[in-house]
């Protein structure tokens, strides 16, 4: 097991904060301890990873109507002889202006699967990176007021939290943070993206016990 430390902070209603150590142990096996290696294959996870869950949330469902699919009469639209018009046949015909589409897109499905213990290991090897260049804070918070919210962040940036980016991500709820300017509410299963970029997180101790759970990370304090 490789371990490291991170900071955990406890913070009480009127935003006095408390710094304990969190030591982690990593699984070993999943963990890619060479930095060499891990900096040159680390993007290129990432970009594979993204794509995927990327593909996969994409939402656009493209369907055409067909022949089968139309309700419209089969009836033709005039005689077929003794008009002097050209021969014509249904109103619903894929020749017609409103007419079906002979061969327009049908639904097709963008999802991508990704291997588990590829997205294991890179999950694993994210959060390694991010603790060990301090982007990543675990926060214990009985905070209620935005303004008490507002002046613990600024604390946080200061002080704990190597911020490069403005934007923070918050994996959790803390009422007092949810709505102020700079803060992105993420949830379990979007944390992809934050882990992915460059940015900062901050992460409530109750979903960082789910997180190490799922991914055999040890926690002691």
């Amino acid at each position: 097991m490789n371990s490291t430390i991170t900071s955990f902070l406890k913070i009480n209603a009127n935003g006095e904060t408390e710094l304990e150590k969190l030591n982690l142990e990593f699984n070993n096996k999943l963990l890619e301890t060479d930095k060499l290696i891990f900096d040159s294959y680390f993007p290129i996870w990432s970009y594979y990873i993204l794509k995927d869950y990327l593909l996969t949330a994409r939402t656009a469902r493209p369907k055409t109507q067909t022949r089968g699919d139309n309700n419209a009469s089969n009836r033709k639209m005039r005689p077929q002889k003794h008009t002097g018009f050209a021969r014509m046949g249904a109103r619903s015909s894929a020749s017609r202006v409103g007419g079906i589409k002979a061969f327009g897109p049908n639904g097709r499905n963008h999802a991508k699967k990704t291997n588990r213990v590829f997205f294991k290991k890179f999950i694993i090897n994210a959060i390694w990176k991010k603790i060990n260049e301090n982007k990543i804070i675990i926060v214990d918070s009985e905070i209620v007021k935005t303004k008490v919210g507002e002046m613990a962040l600024e604390n946080l940036q200061t002080n704990f939290l190597n911020s490069e980016n403005k934007n923070i991500y918050l994996l959790g709820e803390i009422v007092a943070m949810q709505n102020l300017e700079n803060i992105k509410n993420i949830s379990f299963n979007t944390i992809l993206k934050p882990l992915c970029y460059n940015h900062s997180m901050i992460i409530t101790y109750e979903e960082w016990e789910k997180l190490s759970n799922r991914f055999n990370i040890v926690s002691t304090k």
